[in-house]
């Protein structure tokens, strides 16, 4: 019943993203937020569109939380909620670092004047992970295929 909850949850709230320098005319162009049911995007009333498929992952552990993840991913689903509260970074982290890329967001992150990180590209919680995804057979073909070291296929 929680994760039914934590999904309506996730795809009912509208978080209000907000940019640095807008000037007073574009504070007066605030837009209405309004559902796309055929993109499954609504449009928040600061102009942005966020999905309304989303997968809350509060309380989403082990196996569980990684197949969940993957799958939600893997059907298209791009609104993941999570917090480090909820304890299960690893399986998030598992389920995502190199196997799922928001390339296409970072241009519009770098436009809002914000920094693009990454914290652990290698694996969360260091070597332990660390070792897995070096070994992980898809990166092993990668590697196998083009010749190169398993970091430089994570990393690119």
């Amino acid at each position: 019943m929680r994760k039914i909850f934590s999904l309506i949850l996730v795809s009912l709230l509208a978080f209000p993203i907000t940019a640095c320098g807008r000037n007073k005319a574009e504070e007066e162009t605030i837009v209405k937020a309004e559902f796309d049911f055929e993109r499954r995007t609504v449009m928040l009333n600061s102009g942005y569109e966020m999905p309304v498929n989303g997968l809350g992952t509060y309380s989403l552990h082990g196996d569980e939380c990684i197949n969940a993840v993957k799958s939600a991913l893997s059907n298209g689903v791009r609104l993941i909620d999570t917090a480090s509260a909820y304890g299960n970074e690893a399986e998030i982290g598992q389920a995502i670092h190199p196997y799922y890329q928001e390339n296409d967001v970072i241009p519009f992150i770098q436009d809002l004047g914000i920094v693009v990180q990454e914290r652990h590209p290698l694996g969360a919680e260091g070597i332990r992970h660390t070792g897995e995804l070096l070994g992980d057979s898809l990166i092993s073909e990668i590697v196998r295929a083009h010749g190169v070291p398993s970091a430089q296929v994570i990393l690119r």
